[in-house]
This record gives structure tokens, C-alpha cells and sequence, in this order.
């Protein structure tokens, strides 16, 4: 097993590229900005596909194992947006956390976004 932590910029591309998590899309055709599903945990219609792109994160960061560790959904919320939030590379332009009709952020990648594509972009930041 890969004991290695993966950086969040590259391994949240690929997830978007899997199309594995609703509403994780791409918000623009130049693929800089993204949208990220953020609905809050009190939520009367929060449903288990809210927060797996969180989960998804914990198991990959080596956060949580789903073996061993009680589900934590608000820690996992937590530990994505410190992550993103340390990084320069990525800034978040819109909160719409609150929205009733469809919570979400957006963010939008700053370097890498005229890399020229997918293999790149993740080259790019996997470096950096």
C-alpha cells in the first residue's frame, strides 16, 4: 500500500474526471473552475452521496479507514476545506453552501489552467 499522501489538487481531478461523485463537475469549458457539492450535515435531506467525495478524500489521505474508524462526515468536510484552503494554487470564488435548492462551492484553479488539458494539469500540479 502507497503509505504516501496524494496533494488534493491533482487527486480532486482526477475525481471529477471519474464522474464517481454527483455534482463534483467541471463549472467552466476551460476546466479551471470546478463545483463541489457542500451541503450541510443537519440537513434533512442529506443523503450518503453528499459526502462521499469527503469520505473519498479521508480513506485517500489516510485520514479514516473505513475498517477500523467511526464515520466522521463533518471531520471529512473539515480536513477538504483546510486542505484547499492551504493551497495557493486553488482559490474558492463562490459559497453557495446555503443555497436550499443546490448547496455547492466553486473553486477555481489559478496555475496549471493553460497547461493543455487533463495529463498535464495534473502533471503540472503533481510536481509543484
Amino acid at each position: 500500500m502507497n503509505s504516501q499522501k496524494p496533494r488534493i489538487i491533482p487527486w480532486l481531478i482526477e475525481q471529477i474526471y471519474s464522474q464517481q461523485y454527483p455534482g463534483l463537475i467541471w463549472d467552466n469549458k476551460e476546466q479551471t473552475r470546478f463545483r463541489i457539492p457542500w451541503k450541510h450535515g443537519l440537513r434533512q435531506d442529506r443523503s450518503e452521496d453528499d459526502v462521499k467525495i469527503f469520505e473519498a478524500w479521508a480513506i485517500a489521505s489516510g485520514c479514516y479507514d473505513p475498517t477500523k474508524d467511526s464515520p466522521n462526515p463533518a471531520v471529512w468536510k473539515r480536513n477538504v476545506r483546510s486542505a484547499l484552503n492551504r493551497k495557493n494554487e486553488i482559490r474558492l470564488l463562490i459559497d453557495n453552501s446555503s443555497d436550499s435548492q443546490n448547496p455547492h462551492k466553486i473553486y477555481e484553479i489559478i496555475r496549471g489552467n493553460s497547461t493543455g488539458g487533463k495529463f498535464n494539469q495534473i502533471k503540472w500540479f503533481a510536481t509543484t
